[in-house]
């Protein structure tokens, strides 16, 4: 990390001594500003996925209840018919309710369930990258051009150089249109987490069980508040 800072500190400095217009100034400074903030993008995706995680915990107790709930019921309807007749209609809405939950929050593959928001997320992660690595590369060339700009031999190169750096630039300016698509992919991401928490916390309520808060939860709201970017904070970067 030292070496990335002493790296981009050498890069602007030499930025600055060479003889650009504002503007690419104005580029240059954007760029690294722009990698700061989807450094911090970054980290509160990789939250994101730990409340994921966090998630299964609570899954996995759901999945408990039910299989104990399950044995529990067998006891009783082997115990007797008559429990069986006057419990039936009780059991069958109690299935229906477990049911119900469980196929709302199960993973089906098409995008269409709550369970997919991994996959989201994963989409996120991806497209952020990729937009990174084409900022860094546009902006490394933009770079290099800038330090060799005195080797130019007459304004054949002049132009020359002035067409590939608007070009890097535009590549640069098409790479940040994907902070649209992340940002509807994370609103649908918390939108479906909080129908899985709705959804099992309702279920567990109904059927009596308390879950005990884990302690690690709080942790990541609270790592997940301290490198949060609001959404006017992002859109302004990009405006």
């Amino acid at each position: 990390m030292m070496a990335h800072d002493a790296t981009k500190a050498k890069d602007i400095q030499s930025f600055k001594a060479a003889p650009a217009s504002a503007d690419l100034q104005s580029v240059m400074m954007m760029v690294y500003s722009m990698k700061e903030q989807m450094d911090g993008m970054e980290r509160l995706f990789k939250s994101r996925l730990e409340e994921v995680a966090g998630m299964k915990t609570k899954m996995e107790v759901f999945e408990t209840f039910v299989r104990r709930r399950f044995d529990e019921i067998s006891m009783e309807i082997n115990a007797t018919s008559q429990q069986l007749e006057f419990a039936e209609e009780g059991l069958a809405g109690r299935f229906g309710e477990v049911l119900s939950t469980i196929s709302a929050i199960s993973f089906s593959g098409n995008g269409l369930t709550a369970a997919n928001t991994g996959v989201e997320l994963q989409a996120v992660l991806t497209d952020t990258e990729d937009a990174a690595n084409k900022i860094l590369d546009a902006a490394d060339r933009i770079s290099n051009r800038m330090r060799n700009d005195n080797q130019f031999s007459g304004d054949e190169d002049r132009l020359q150089f002035f067409e590939q750096t608007r070009n890097d630039v535009q590549e640069i300016l098409m790479a940040c249109s994907f902070q649209d698509l992340t940002g509807q992919r994370i609103r649908k991401t918390l939108e479906s987490l909080q129908l899985i928490e709705d959804k099992i916390s309702s279920t567990l309520d109904e059927l009596g069980i308390e879950v005990k808060s884990d302690p690690l939860a709080g942790g990541v709201r609270d790592s997940t508040e301290n490198h949060a970017h609001s959404q006017a904070d992002i859109d302004a970067l990009f405006a």
